[in-house]
């Protein structure tokens, strides 16, 4: 996955947060569920996408952007001389990027 596809799920996601902070749930309400008594009788129901949305949103939030454990065990592997990189991999993924961009 490139970075930018990163940034913009983040995007997206974030546009999701805007937009359920911007009708905050009640306090005895879980986040993502709906308030099933309105005024008028009406009753308002997130589909599971929306809800999955959410879970993924909260997912994120948790989520460093730098694994410290696996950089430094990169980095270790590169100070003791083991860090080998095979160059046929490494071109042909960057081959089907450049392809996979093309395409899209």
């Amino acid at each position: 996955m490139k970075v930018s596809d990163i940034n913009q799920k983040n995007n997206m996601l974030q546009n999701v947060g805007q937009a359920n902070s911007t009708h905050p749930p009640e306090k005895n309400q879980k986040p993502g569920e709906a308030d099933a008594k309105t005024a008028s009788g009406d009753r308002v129901e997130f589909s599971t996408r929306s809800r999955e949305m959410q879970k993924i949103y909260e997912v994120l939030q948790t989520t460093p952007e730098v694994r410290s454990d696996k950089v430094s065990e990169i980095k270790k592997r590169i100070e003791d001389g083991q860090y080998r990189v095979d160059s046929e991999t490494l071109a042909e993924k960057i081959i089907k990027e450049s392809i996979l961009d093309l395409i899209k």
